[in-house]
């Protein structure tokens, strides 16, 4: 069993560096010719090749209330947090696209330093806490050209896959824009591939959409970010009971 596992991590890790250098030659030729919008084009090529590689890999992602997610309006995208491949299931399968805070380490990485930069994801850099209010003003500058913007509260991966008291950052940057929160609730992924584990499995991830959270947003900017905060930590948990149970 052990040496399956191995077998199907080393064929899944290499169809992942496979999908990402494909991804980075296609758009450098893209690169070349004077098309508009070119971040968008990159990111429906990144979503239909996720999308491949969940295909290829045998992974099955499961979408439950694709229809809560706002065609005619834009907002923070939140979710609970269990493993390395909850990002790359929200950019495979909302139905919209996302920008996302990503590590600053992660710009070392050549190939994926590239594609972040030009998907316009916002790079973050965990040591110097006083570039947060910074880093959140980018993110409400990709609010105001219309994405949607995704944050994990909870700040970082559940060694359980019990939700984590969420953090404040996603709610007040959703204040700040006049945005309404859209919840998400990831199932599963923490088995396909553990934290601080480098094996993969096939299966199955289940992610459940939320509606739409939203507010008056006539009070000052820390009443409506707890508001949000309180309603959204309720509304993830009520997305992760009613999934367990349907899956009962």
């Amino acid at each position: 069993m052990q040496l399956l596992k191995l077998i199907y991590s080393i064929y899944a890790w290499s169809l992942t560096i496979t999908i990402f250098i494909i991804h980075y030659l296609i758009t450098n030729i893209i690169m070349i010719f004077p098309f508009k919008h070119k971040s968008t084009i990159f990111y429906k090529l990144a979503n239909l090749f996720l999308r491949s590689a969940f295909f290829m890999g045998a992974v099955r992602v499961k979408v439950h209330g694709k229809e809560n997610f706002p065609k005619d309006q834009n907002g923070v995208v939140i979710s609970n947090h269990q493993s390395l491949l909850d990002v790359v299931i929200l950019m495979a399968f909302l139905p919209q696209r996302i920008v996302f805070f990503a590590k600053k380490e992660l710009s070392n990485v050549p190939i994926l330093n590239y594609d972040m930069k030009h998907m316009e994801h916002v790079l973050v850099d965990r040591k110097k806490k006083s570039n947060a209010l910074l880093q959140l003003k980018k993110m409400e500058e990709r609010l105001s050209q219309n994405l949607n913007a995704f944050i994990f509260p909870e700040g970082t991966r559940s060694d359980t896959g019990a939700i984590r008291e969420f953090k404040r950052g996603a709610f007040h940057l959703a204040a700040s824009a006049k945005k309404p929160i859209i919840p998400c609730y990831i199932h599963g992924s923490m088995k396909l591939l553990k934290k601080n584990q480098k094996l993969f499995l096939p299966g199955i991830i289940h992610l459940s959409i939320g509606k739409p959270i939203s507010d008056p947003f006539i009070d000052s900017k820390k009443d409506v970010s707890k508001r949000l905060q309180e309603k959204s930590e309720k509304a993830v948990r009520d997305l992760q009971s009613s999934l367990i149970q349907h899956l009962r």
